[in-house]
Protein backbone atom coordinates (compact mmCIF):
# COMPACT_ATOMS: atom_id res chain seq x y z
CA UNK A 1 0.00 0.00 0.00
CA UNK A 2 0.69 3.52 -1.04
CA UNK A 3 0.19 6.35 1.26
CA UNK A 4 0.15 9.16 -1.25
CA UNK A 5 -2.54 7.79 -2.92
CA UNK A 6 -4.87 8.86 -0.28
CA UNK A 7 -7.72 7.82 0.44
CA UNK A 8 -7.61 4.58 -1.79
CA UNK A 9 -5.21 3.34 0.70
CA UNK A 10 -7.55 3.23 3.23
CA UNK A 11 -10.25 1.80 0.94
CA UNK A 12 -7.81 -1.02 0.33
CA UNK A 13 -7.22 -1.90 3.70
CA UNK A 14 -10.25 -2.20 4.69
CA UNK A 15 -11.32 -4.22 1.33
CA UNK A 16 -7.89 -6.85 2.40
CA UNK A 17 -9.11 -6.47 6.04
CA UNK A 18 -12.49 -7.70 4.85
CA UNK A 19 -10.69 -10.22 2.67
CA UNK A 20 -9.10 -11.83 5.74
CA UNK A 21 -12.05 -11.73 8.36
CA UNK A 22 -14.21 -13.98 4.77
CA UNK A 23 -11.12 -16.11 4.60
CA UNK A 24 -11.14 -16.23 8.62
CA UNK A 25 -15.07 -17.02 8.49
CA UNK A 26 -14.31 -19.73 5.57
CA UNK A 27 -11.37 -21.72 8.26
CA UNK A 28 -13.43 -21.42 10.99
CA UNK A 29 -16.49 -23.09 9.13
CA UNK A 30 -14.50 -25.65 7.84
CA UNK A 31 -12.67 -26.22 10.93
CA UNK A 32 -16.43 -26.86 12.64
CA UNK A 33 -17.31 -29.18 10.46
CA UNK A 34 -14.16 -31.07 11.10
CA UNK A 35 -14.14 -31.20 14.06
CA UNK A 36 -17.87 -32.29 13.76
CA UNK A 37 -17.46 -35.12 11.80
CA UNK A 38 -14.26 -36.43 14.29
CA UNK A 39 -16.61 -36.42 16.91
CA UNK A 40 -19.29 -38.32 15.33
CA UNK A 41 -16.58 -41.22 14.31
CA UNK A 42 -15.45 -41.21 17.67
CA UNK A 43 -18.65 -41.88 19.22
CA UNK A 44 -19.13 -44.30 16.25
CA UNK A 45 -16.17 -46.28 17.31
CA UNK A 46 -17.45 -45.94 20.77
CA UNK A 47 -20.54 -47.57 19.89
CA UNK A 48 -18.59 -50.62 18.29
CA UNK A 49 -15.74 -50.68 21.34
CA UNK A 50 -18.89 -50.83 23.75
CA UNK A 51 -20.18 -53.75 21.91
CA UNK A 52 -17.62 -56.03 21.13
CA UNK A 53 -17.09 -55.37 24.80
CA UNK A 54 -20.02 -57.06 25.60
CA UNK A 55 -19.35 -59.81 22.98
CA UNK A 56 -16.17 -60.62 24.88
CA UNK A 57 -17.55 -61.03 27.77
CA UNK A 58 -20.30 -63.47 26.67
CA UNK A 59 -17.69 -65.16 25.11
CA UNK A 60 -15.90 -65.29 28.14
CA UNK A 61 -18.81 -66.51 30.22
CA UNK A 62 -19.52 -69.54 27.40
CA UNK A 63 -15.50 -70.42 27.73
CA UNK A 64 -16.26 -70.60 31.63
CA UNK A 65 -19.06 -72.74 31.08
CA UNK A 66 -17.42 -75.29 28.61
CA UNK A 67 -14.58 -75.11 31.15
CA UNK A 68 -16.98 -76.15 33.71
CA UNK A 69 -18.59 -78.67 31.97
CA UNK A 70 -15.24 -80.54 30.68
CA UNK A 71 -14.39 -81.14 34.32
CA UNK A 72 -17.79 -82.38 35.15
CA UNK A 73 -17.17 -84.70 32.32
CA UNK A 74 -13.79 -85.36 33.55
CA UNK A 75 -15.36 -86.64 37.18
CA UNK A 76 -18.39 -88.48 35.94
CA UNK A 77 -16.17 -90.82 33.61
CA UNK A 78 -13.73 -91.28 36.75
CA UNK A 79 -17.16 -91.85 38.84
CA UNK A 80 -18.56 -94.23 36.20
CA UNK A 81 -15.23 -95.91 34.63
CA UNK A 82 -17.90 -97.32 31.55
CA UNK A 83 -19.03 -94.50 30.71
CA UNK A 84 -15.36 -92.62 29.56
CA UNK A 85 -15.38 -93.29 26.16
CA UNK A 86 -18.84 -91.37 25.85
CA UNK A 87 -17.35 -88.53 28.69
CA UNK A 88 -13.93 -88.24 26.37
CA UNK A 89 -16.59 -87.62 23.02
CA UNK A 90 -18.82 -85.35 24.78
CA UNK A 91 -16.21 -83.40 26.24
CA UNK A 92 -13.79 -83.43 22.58
CA UNK A 93 -17.11 -81.97 21.17
CA UNK A 94 -17.03 -78.94 23.37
Amino acid sequence: LQLHRGGTANDETRQLIGWLYEKVGLLQRAFHSLSDVLVEEVDALRVRAGAHEALMDSVMAQAAEVALIKQEVALLSQVHPGSATLASQLASQL
